[in-house]
């Protein structure tokens, strides 16, 4: 029951990378990304998580070369762990009501992906993990473990590796020194005088990982640590460690990872194969995942019916209108009557001054120029007093609260593209705009490593729309027309991207 990954002799001809997923550090993460998209598919399922973990592992094989993968559960919330403790993970709250229904789908998205699944119950996928770490190691493969779990950690070494996808980063021996202040193998000494509050594992009271490392790399070891605490010169510190010192070695066999489980499936079965694309595409057409389609589609020149959104943007940009005050920007969202979803585009020049807003709604978009609505102001402030009763003031801020109700009704959605700003001045009005999408976020939450978040390059990759064609900037040297089709174009876009 060691944590041990030592190399032993019969190495096989050729070494091989191994990647060990775990499974539900995956499942949360997508989770929490989407926790605010509430995605469903058209049975009413949610599958917000299972969009995020999909992708996620598409993402993963794409990136990280592996000759063997399989993505690890925990099987239940018993193990052995409860035998020894009874108050083990007592006190972790019950998984969300919308997640729980995501829990097979997930297993079925790596099944459709082709990757090999494992669990067992009466133990935790860490204690999966630490074993075939070992195995592995002692058949001459590196491993890289994909989590941020910090009690993996302790398997860190020469030949293995954690990666975290939240941050797109390797953790090495020196990252967990960075973070711990002691080398992995003394990191389980570290954690059991912490505890882990999350898991209910009790530690020793008052001591963090600042002190627990001090200790540790004072006396080399737990061991020593509890046998000689007596030569501790803090009062408090020394008094706390020898009246906790069951608590501590409690905690050690409760972190402690378990290497040396019988696993239900050989190594080599973890060996990566090509999906059955037929059968990956179908899961995500179940799931209404049309945008993954459309990746898988691509990426295996398979043919996907993506001309219908093409067509359906030049189909909103084909119908635009110029609209020159704030009163008749509201005249014409009114006129198309009661409507799902409403896109909101607001364009800035260098300085950061919003120049003016597009909307698109169903079939049309139209646009509201500021400098030109701030002229028509103007003119009826000299030309027309009566006229100029009722206008509003011109700017971002005069089209928030213009458009109060269309922005707090709950049965319309706002959709945008980085709308921080817009919600800000939302904010500073006490207007609460909900429910909204933001595909930029949406984006960044599928694909965090992507280099191209932009309207441009959303376009670009789900649209299949050249990218140069909306990268171009608003700006005054354009004609009218161009003016209005670029940013109804950009309004109409948004729209459509959020509906795949």
């Amino acid at each position: 029951m060691g944590a041990s990954l030592a190399m032993v002799e019969n190495m096989p001809e050729k070494a091989g990378q191994v990647v060990l997923v775990d499974g539900y550090s995956f499942v949360f993460r997508a989770y929490h990304a989407l926790s605010r998209q509430n995605l469903t598919r058209k049975d009413g399922t949610p599958v917000g998580a299972v969009f995020a973990f999909t992708n996620m592992l598409m993402k993963m094989l794409n990136e990280h070369e592996a000759d063997y993968l399989a993505v690890v559960f925990d099987a239940g919330k018993k193990t052995f762990r409860n035998e020894i403790y009874s108050e083990y993970k007592a006190n972790r709250p019950p998984a969300p009501e919308d997640l729980i229904p995501q829990f097979p789908l997930v297993r079925e998205a790596a099944k459709a992906l082709g990757l090999a699944i494992v669990e067992k119950v009466g133990y935790e996928a860490d204690d999966l993990i630490a074993t075939y770490c070992r195995i592995a190691v002692a058949k001459g493969h590196k491993v890289k473990i994909v989590s941020s779990d910090k009690d993996l950690m302790q398997l860190v070494g020469e030949n293995v590796v954690m990666y975290d996808s939240l941050k797109s980063r390797e953790i090495t021996v020196d990252q967990v020194i960075e973070k711990f202040g002691v080398a992995p193998d003394k990191l389980l000494d570290v954690l059991s005088l912490m505890g882990d509050s999350a898991d209910n594992v009790p530690g020793v009271p008052g001591i963090g990982p600042k002190t627990a490392a001090e200790l540790v790399n004072r006396f080399g070891d737990l061991d020593t640590v509890l046998k000689r605490a007596g030569e501790i010169k803090q009062n408090k510190r020394r008094e706390t460690i020898q009246d906790n010192v069951d608590k501590a070695l409690l905690s050690r066999d409760l972190i402690r990872l378990c290497e040396d489980v019988d696993v239900p499936c050989e190594l080599e079965e973890f060996a990566v194969k090509d999906a059955n694309i037929d059968e990956l595409m179908a899961f995500l057409q179940e799931q209404g995942f049309k945008n993954l389609v459309s990746k898988v589609a691509r990426l295996n020149n398979v043919e996907v019916p993506v001309e219908k959104y093409i067509a359906s943007v030049e189909q909103i940009t084909s119908d635009n209108k110029l609209i020159n005050n704030i009163n008749d920007l509201m005249q014409w969202v009114d006129n198309k009557g009661k409507i799902p979803e409403i896109s909101l585009a607001v364009f800035y020049d260098k300085k950061g001054i919003a120049l003016g807003i597009s909307v698109a709604v169903e079939a049309s978009a139209a646009y509201l120029p500021f400098d030109l609505a701030q002229k028509q102001e103007q003119s009826s402030l000299f030309g027309d007093a009566e006229a100029s009763s009722g206008s509003s003031v011109v700017g971002l801020a005069g089209v928030v609260s213009a458009l109060k109700n269309i922005l707090e009704n709950p049965e319309i959605i706002k959709i945008s593209h980085d709308v921080k700003e817009f919600i800000k001045v939302a904010k500073r009005q006490s207007i609460e705009v909900a429910p909204v999408d933001d595909i930029m976020l949406m984006s960044y939450s599928f694909n965090a490593g992507q280099g191209d978040h932009s309207l441009a390059g959303l376009a670009e990759e789900y649209l299949q729309i050249d990218a140069d064609e909306s990268k171009a900037k608003l700006s005054s040297d354009m004609s009218d027309e161009d003016s209005l089709s670029f940013t109804c174009r950009s309004s109409s876009i948004i729209l459509i991207l959020n509906k795949i």
